[in-house]
């Protein structure tokens, strides 16, 4: 494809964009109601995530245990399914101890 194929095409890709998030009425509502309200925080993992996974994560954030390198491959793409239901259109994952 050359570059004014892909320049084309990426037009047509942002022009037709359809965002799948609700819309939010920001003047209407409370900022309680939006505030962390985009956190894959403890109920999110839990829905997510196999027991043990979520086991092992909560150790490691409550307890400073040191992250199992054998569970970030399932906290990654848990938390990426999440976001793109979410209706994120992009995404990276950080793991910070």
């Amino acid at each position: 494809m050359g570059s004014t194929n892909a320049r084309s095409a990426a037009i047509a890709a942002l022009t037709s964009f359809k965002s799948v998030a609700p819309r939010v009425n920001f003047q209407n509502t409370p900022l309680k109601d939006l505030y962390a309200s985009n956190v894959f925080n403890e109920e999110a993992q839990s829905e997510r995530l196999p027991k043990a996974v979520f086991k092992k994560l909560q150790q490691t954030i409550k307890k400073g245990a040191i992250l199992d390198p054998a569970i970030a491959d399932a906290v990654a793409i848990a938390m990426k399914d999440w976001a793109i239901e979410k209706g994120a259109t992009h995404y990276t994952h950080i793991f910070y101890p």
